[in-house]
């Protein structure tokens, strides 16, 4: 009588897993922050995101809050981290096929939420930091969609109101009071997209309103009372029109003196 010995078809196992390696490679699964870290730029670091299956909105986010968060622990101070960071998130959404408006408010929410996380764990006070990444961050993420065409006005409303929303809940989640917070990031936000859309040829009085009701309406969505949102978004776009609108006064008074 024989000895009969099964042998499993472990045969194919070997083939399946070469081609599940090469279908799925190994840096598959890593996170944003990891594949700028290992070298990818934005642009590169969003497309892997959304190929492995993010949506395009929430890639965006985090993208700009990698971004900023990489930049001020580089040395960056949160406001031009922020702003830099949310103006590449923005680019990097659009070139993806994202609506510039849209890529807007993600962008400036991520961007805020990073410089003022990394800005509290480097031991600066959430409050200002609050005002300083919400005002980079509408401003980067404002020009970043209007450079892409979008009506500067409407870049400013969605602009402001991400970066609000993002530096409001930031400076929340690390224990400030929630109307301080939003306070201060309404302002910010307010002035920094307001002073944007007017440089990229908005009407102040349109840039400054429609950036005031953005940044009211973020910091209210991230737990601060409406008086005192509303407080800092009009007097930060207030400040945005009227700076900007004065240095836009200066220069044409130098090219003028210089011409002469």
């Amino acid at each position: 009588m024989g000895i009969f010995i099964r042998i499993k078809p472990v045969i194919f196992t070997l083939p399946l897993l070469l081609a599940a390696c090469l279908v799925f490679p190994l840096s598959a699964g890593a996170t944003i922050e990891e594949d700028l870290a290992a070298g990818l730029s934005p642009e590169q670091a969003l497309e892997k995101a959304v190929a492995e299956g993010q949506a395009l909105e929430g890639a965006t986010q985090q993208l700009a809050q990698a971004l900023a968060d990489n930049a001020v622990a580089g040395g960056a101070d949160p406001a031009t981290a922020a702003q830099t960071a949310a103006q590449q998130a923005t680019t990097a959404a659009i070139s993806r096929g994202a609506d510039p408006i849209t890529a807007a408010q993600f962008a400036s929410n991520g961007a805020s939420q990073g410089a003022v996380n990394a800005a509290v764990n480097a031991g600066a006070d959430p409050i200002q930091a609050a005002q300083q990444a919400s005002q980079g961050a509408a401003e980067g993420a404002t020009t970043g969609a209007a450079n892409a065409g979008a009506d500067p006005v409407q870049a400013a409303e969605s602009a402001a109101r991400g970066a609000s929303q993002g530096a409001t809940t930031a400076a929340v989640n690390a224990g400030a009071d929630a109307n301080r917070a939003g306070q201060a990031a309404a302002r910010g936000s307010a002035q920094g997209a307001t002073g944007a859309a007017v440089s990229n040829g908005a009407d102040p009085d349109a840039a400054a309103n429609s950036a005031a009701s953005g940044a009211t309406t973020g910091a209210t969505n991230a737990g601060a009372d409406s008086a005192s949102a509303s407080t800092g978004a009009q007097q930060g776009a207030s400040q945005g029109a009227t700076s900007t609108t004065a240095a836009a006064t200066t220069t044409t008074a130098a090219e003028t003196t210089t011409e002469a």
